[in-house]
């Protein structure tokens, strides 16, 4: 394997693990070879699919990062409607207890 293609490759396999941080430094010394002319067209074309796939890659964890964010705000929201608290500021306590059956 190529040294581009296993930037690429090691990028594809950090961003799966979630670890962004080394995903991000593939990506950038793979930018870095591009920019100093060390990689032909020929490879650069090849890698077209790699890059599209990060692509998704990355699209899908943007994704799964906003829905979690939902999530919580709405956790958040929720939970202020518990109602802990009356309008005077005194703790509201409910007592639930378990049914039990009573046979006489």
């Amino acid at each position: 394997m190529t040294g581009p293609s296993r930037c690429l490759t090691e990028a594809q396999t950090h961003l799966l693990q979630g670890d962004t941080a080394q995903a991000l430094a593939c990506l950038h010394h793979f930018e870095q070879e591009i920019e100093s002319g060390r990689i032909a067209p020929e490879t650069l074309a090849a890698s077209t699919s790699a890059l599209q796939a990060i692509g998704r890659l990355a699209e899908a964890a943007q994704a799964g990062i906003a829905a979690a964010q939902r999530q919580i705000g709405d956790v958040i929201s929720l939970s202020r409607a518990l109602n802990t608290y009356d309008m005077h500021g005194k703790k509201q306590t409910e007592t639930v207890t378990h049914r039990c059956e009573q046979r006489y």
